[in-house]
């Protein structure tokens, strides 16, 4: 007499972080005999079930054999990441007349980069503080593929390097200091 649930496996079409929806099969090893919402049959002989998930989700699915017996199968969906990064404390197409520090947070963050006037800064990392005048772009990259890119400008005050007193005049630039007859 069967007593027994179908055995049934589980498997998803991507395994590793993605910015896709993914494919959720069970597999059982006998017909499974209830339609279960939101799965659809994928063979003639109804061993296998499917369903695609556009988000995280975890979930128990029901089945049952042709004499009713029931199996409880857990699906675990837990490597969709469809979010780009996200950059604080710099704002798109803004112009600065100070430094600024960029904070980018993402749970799969994978690359940071930084160009300033078109040329890679090289090992720049989040949270580090920009100083230097320029044409910046800030771009985050999560493990999933997706992306985020902030374009902004420092263009802080330039100071007149040549002081004038009433005794002397101090050129910083050419490194004179002259006295004033």
């Amino acid at each position: 007499i069967d007593n027994q649930g179908p055995q049934a496996t589980v498997s998803y079409s991507i395994e590793e972080i993605t910015n896709q929806d993914v494919e959720v099969t069970i597999t059982a090893d006998e017909k499974i005999n209830n339609q279960v919402e939101g799965w659809a049959f994928t063979d003639v002989n109804q061993t296998a079930m499917k369903k695609t998930y556009s988000s995280n989700t975890e979930e128990k699915v029901n089945i049952q054999d042709e004499l009713g017996n029931g199996t409880q199968v857990t699906v675990s969906v837990k490597n969709i990441d469809k979010a780009p990064p996200t950059i604080e404390g710099v704002t798109n197409g803004q112009t600065y007349d100070q430094s600024v520090t960029p904070n980018i947070t993402d749970d799969n963050l994978d690359t940071v980069t930084l160009t300033k006037d078109g040329t890679p800064v090289n090992n720049y990392t989040s949270g580090q503080a920009i100083t230097a005048n320029g044409e910046y772009v800030l771009t985050a990259r999560d493990k999933a593929g997706n992306e985020s890119s902030i374009e902004f400008t420092i263009a802080k005050a330039q100071l007149d390097d040549t002081i004038t007193s009433s005794e002397y005049t101090v050129d910083a630039e050419a490194g004179m200091i002259d006295k004033i007859s």
